[in-house]
């Protein structure tokens, strides 16, 4: 049955405000360009004429009347079936980033897992995901407490860490980074490793780098490294920009001449720790173009095309 409500003007309609004489009374908002209330238990307002339209459209929803439905109704109003499979679908999208490790058949289909979870799904570095995954493979063949990786038993990993402690004497470091791996699976798993009451080794201190002075900086760009001219000119080069530049070694090994813009005195670097982050920098124009020093145009124009099929001597 369609309820239509009667065409009237709103603007003539009279009604009673709420007062504090009718406590009990319900009030009915219908919201269009204003907002009216009609009061349902007042006779008096609603007998007669256009009211009594109201009287009887108001009688006519109250009888047929439809309950909506609750998203969120408990097991009993909407069935112990609809509400266990409804509890199912929640937990199964509640967190699609976790593995499952007993659903992968080899151990190295977990790793390879990880490591897709570690680089496309926690963003992180993929030479990160390589190491902790090479460590989780020693971890594994370990001949007194192997670790399993489909299974994490906090006692098991406790006890291989105390082993390399205090009977292998393992560093700092190398304890650090095992932690890390094992807090990595776990993660992935959806798991912490907070209750288990371990607490690793502090990292020892950072060394103290020292950097060369300009005379010994001089010194070592224009050490003889080889009798064979273009090897020479090669270790010159890589310490002669890697002082000024300041790049790493990764970045070093893929920089491309098209990154290169003699014209303009810029290059764009890659930076690998950085998901290959690009990052233009600006060297001097001495280290640009300059005929008479070790400039990236003279590698470019006269030390590139001239690179020898033998090994370095």
């Amino acid at each position: 049955m369609i309820i239509t409500a009667p065409s009237e003007n709103k603007e003539e309609i009279s009604y009673k405000p709420f007062s504090k004489e009718c406590l009990n009374q319900s009030t009915i908002n219908f919201f269009n360009t204003k907002l009216y209330s009609f009061l349902t238990n007042s006779p008096a307002e609603l007998g007669g004429g256009k009211n009594q339209e109201w009287k009887t459209f108001l009688e006519n929803i109250s009888q047929h009347h439809v309950e909506q439905t609750n998203p969120q109704l408990d097991g009993e109003d909407m069935g112990e079936q609809g509400y266990v499979k409804q509890k199912l679908n929640v937990e199964q999208f509640k967190n699609p980033y976790i593995l499952k490790p007993d659903e992968y058949s080899t151990q190295q289909e977990l790793f390879n897992a990880i490591k897709y979870w570690w680089t496309h799904k926690k963003r992180k570095s993929e030479s990160t995901a390589k190491k902790r995954v090479a460590m989780a493979k020693r971890m594994s063949k370990h001949p007194v407490f192997p670790v399993n990786w489909k299974q994490l038993n906090q006692n098991q990993i406790i006890a291989y860490l105390e082993h390399r402690e205090y009977t292998e004497d393992a560093g700092k470091c190398a304890l650090r980074n095992e932690w890390d791996t094992i807090n990595m699976f776990a993660k992935a798993y959806g798991e912490t490793t907070e209750s288990w009451g371990y607490i690793p080794p502090s990292r020892p201190p950072a060394k103290v780098k020292i950097i060369p002075l300009p005379k010994t900086a001089h010194a070592i760009i224009h050490h003889k490294y080889s009798k064979n001219k273009y090897t020479n000119a090669l270790f010159q080069y890589i310490l002669m920009h890697g002082f000024i530049i300041g790049w790493r070694p990764s970045e070093l090994v893929i920089q491309k001449v098209s990154d290169i813009n003699l014209e303009d005195g810029y290059m764009i670097i890659t930076e690998t720790k950085k998901h290959n982050q690009l990052r233009q920098v600006f060297p001097e124009q001495a280290l640009m173009t300059k005929k008479q020093c070790k400039s990236l145009k003279n590698w470019i124009d006269h030390w590139r095309p001239s690179v020898p099929c033998m090994s370095i001597c």
